[in-house]
């Protein structure tokens, strides 16, 4: 079975058939960028082909900017926004 033809697909498979580098892939599918899910809990992410499919119609129909997929702004791949500053947490502490 090709990989078009899956529904779900691995991280090399999605790397190849949209381009991406693995380590790319992996760090949407960590994010929630992509639709994603590990195999009990903690093997290999695979990745929902016909959600992804689905998502990316949606997000053409409805004209959003690239990047949007899992809804909200889309932020730099590793920037996390801080919980707390240092002066934040020893006032709340």
């Amino acid at each position: 079975m090709s990989p078009t033809e899956r529904r779900w697909l691995s991280v090399a498979q999605f790397s190849e058939l949209y381009g991406f580098s693995t380590k790319v892939a992996a760090a949407w599918a960590l994010s929630h960028r992509i639709p994603a899910a590990r195999i009990g809990g903690r093997g290999p992410w695979r990745i929902d082909r016909l959600r992804l499919e689905e998502d990316l119609e949606r997000q053409i129909k409805d004209n959003r900017p690239a990047g949007c997929l899992g809804g909200g702004a889309p932020r730099r791949l590793g920037s996390r926004p801080a919980l707390h500053t240092r002066g934040q947490r020893e006032r709340s502490g």
